[in-house]
């Protein structure tokens, strides 16, 4: 995990205002999103016993405030994820893109353009890849605990012993989480191998296409593309399986 921070670091410094405000965003939203309802709850409460009509004007601006505050940071927050992912992609795609343009012939001899290309674009951009992973992705597991403790903090206002019964399965969803990763890890690296496959085959075919034609060599071109595409639907069939188990247990 320490190399992977290493790795970011330097793409996070040049995105350190937006990664700040991000983080900021992100803790208002939580906040905000888990205090509303225990707002409510207080404002009720009181409404049964001796009403102040002092009093009402303020919580009605209250409740109105801190409403408007979790809209707007509920509406801000995946923007400025995508903004940030995105930036942050471009600065990976550029920067790599100068450190291949410096290699020699042999680079390119043991790389083909079409595995040179998906490393340059599907794993950057591409669902769940490396710019979602240094923005959205590192403050899941922010938001994640602070979601957590927010509503633990409350919960444990309320009533102590609900409380514990509520955070009981926790440790398992966690140590399932931990022993499945080498089954996503293996699930992942084949879909990244295939996906490269899959641009390897377009551009051979499309780079050659006078060679295809001149041979007649259409329909066992497709076949290869066919025998590609089917083993690439198993990979990403098998990455998405995994994710819907692991989502549905986090869901419980």
């Amino acid at each position: 995990m320490k190399h992977v921070f290493r790795w970011f670091l330097p793409f996070w410094k040049l995105r350190r205002k937006g990664m700040g405000i991000l983080l900021l965003i992100t803790t208002l939203a939580i906040a905000t999103k888990t205090v509303y309802p225990y707002i409510f709850k207080f404002v009720i409460d009181h409404l049964t016993r001796d009403i102040h009509y002092d009093n009402i004007l303020t919580w009605v601006w209250i409740i109105l405030g801190v409403g408007l505050v979790r809209e707007i940071t509920q509406w801000l927050l995946p923007a400025t994820r995508y903004f940030m992912n995105m930036g942050i992609g471009m600065d990976i795609r550029l920067n790599y893109f100068h450190e291949i343009m410096n290699k020699d012939y042999t680079f390119f001899a043991r790389h083909r353009t079409g595995d040179l290309t998906t490393r340059l674009t599907d794993d950057i951009d591409g669902d769940l890849k490396i710019a979602w992973y240094a923005a959205s992705g590192i403050l899941r597991p922010v938001e994640a605990f602070l979601t957590l403790g927010f509503s633990i903090a409350l919960m444990l206002s309320l009533n102590w012993r609900l409380t514990l019964i509520a955070v009981a399965p926790l440790p398992v969803i966690i140590w399932v989480i931990a022993k499945t990763e080498h089954i996503q890890q293996r699930a992942y690296s084949l879909r990244q191998k295939k996906t490269s496959e899959t641009v390897d085959v377009l551009e051979s075919a499309f780079s050659g296409i006078r060679i295809v034609v001149g041979y007649v060599a259409e329909k066992a071109q497709g076949k290869i593309f066919r025998r590609v595409m089917k083993e690439r639907v198993r990979a990403e069939e098998k990455v998405v399986l995994i994710r819907s188990f692991l989502e549905s247990l986090g869901a419980m």
